[in-house]
C-alpha cells in the first residue's frame, strides 16, 4: 500500500482554469477566434439548471462565448437534434454540452 497525497482541489481548479484562459486568449489573439460553448438544457430540474449555470458562468469567465437554449420537457427528439445540428453548423460555437433532464 502506498501513501495517499493529499490534493488541494481549490489549487488544481485554479491552475486548470487559469491555463483555459491562457488558451482561450492565446487562440483569439493568434487566430482571431473567440471560443463558444452552447448549452442545450431540456426540462425544468433545479439542481441540472444550477449545473447549467455554473457551466455558462465558468465559460464566461474563461473568455469564451456562452449561450444557453432552455427547451420543455415535451420537446422531441427530432427537435432537439434539429437545434443540436443548427448549433454544429454555426461557425461562432466549438462545442455543445447537452443536458436531458428524466423525470
Amino acid at each position: 500500500m502506498g501513501i495517499a497525497t493529499r490534493i488541494d482541489g481549490k489549487k488544481v481548479a485554479a491552475s486548470v482554469t487559469a491555463a483555459v484562459k491562457a488558451a482561450t486568449s492565446a487562440l483569439e489573439d493568434e487566430a482571431g477566434v473567440k471560443a463558444g460553448l452552447a448549452v442545450v438544457i431540456v426540462g425544468d430540474d433545479p439542481a441540472s439548471h444550477a449545473y447549467v449555470g455554473a457551466k455558462g458562468r465558468m465559460a464566461k469567465e474563461c473568455g469564451f462565448n456562452s449561450t444557453q437554449h432552455t427547451l420543455p420537457e415535451e420537446t422531441t427528439q427530432a427537435e432537439l437534434a434539429s437545434l443540436v445540428a443548427s448549433l454544429n453548423a454555426d461557425l461562432a460555437v466549438h462545442g455543445i454540452l447537452v443536458l436531458l433532464i428524466f423525470a
